[in-house]
Order: structure tokens, then sequence, then C-alpha cells
């Protein structure tokens, strides 16, 4: 008698945990993070690696990524715990873009 293989797990669940002027950052999971939209460019992935390379800031480490273009990409990275900026008191919702 052949049984059958169980079915994949469900995938991760996501949380929006920002939206920024053209970009969004959502939670994948407890161990990703992506950002997405017409602000993410090849250029920031370069830099978080150079940053990751050269210095002891802790930044997440980019997975994967994906552009169309110059203007519209998604950088998939790994989740780093920590306090953010907000919570610090920067004043983010004063910024102009």
């Amino acid at each position: 008698m052949d049984q059958e293989e169980p079915p994949p797990p469900p995938p991760a669940p996501l949380e929006v945990l920002s939206r920024q002027s053209g970009a969004t950052f959502t939670r994948w999971g407890s161990l990703f993070v992506i950002k997405s939209g017409d602000r993410v460019r090849p250029s920031e992935e370069y830099a978080m690696r150079l940053v990751r390379q050269y210095t002891s800031v802790p930044i997440p480490n980019p997975v994967s990524f994906e552009f169309k273009g110059q203007s519209v990409g998604e950088i998939r990275m790994s989740y780093v715990q920590g306090i953010t900026l907000e919570i610090c008191g920067f004043p983010w919702k004063t910024m102009q873009s």
C-alpha cells in the first residue's frame, strides 16, 4: 500500500513592519524581512554587503534579490532583532521625502 506524502508546511506568516515612501518592509516568519517597492535599488544590496564585510555594524544579511530595471526591486534579508529608531525617538513622521 502506497502512502501519500504529507502536504508541505504552510508558508511563514507575513507581517508588514513599515511602509516608507515607495518601499514596504515585510517580516516573513521569524528569520527574514523583505524590502520591496519602487525605491528599492541594486545599490542597496551592494552597500549592505560592503558594510557587513568591512565593519562590525549589525545589519541584515542579504539572502536574495530581484530587480526590474534600476528602480523597482525586492531584497530578501535576514531579520536582525533590535530596537527601532522610531522607538528611540527618531522623528520618521516629521521627515520629508
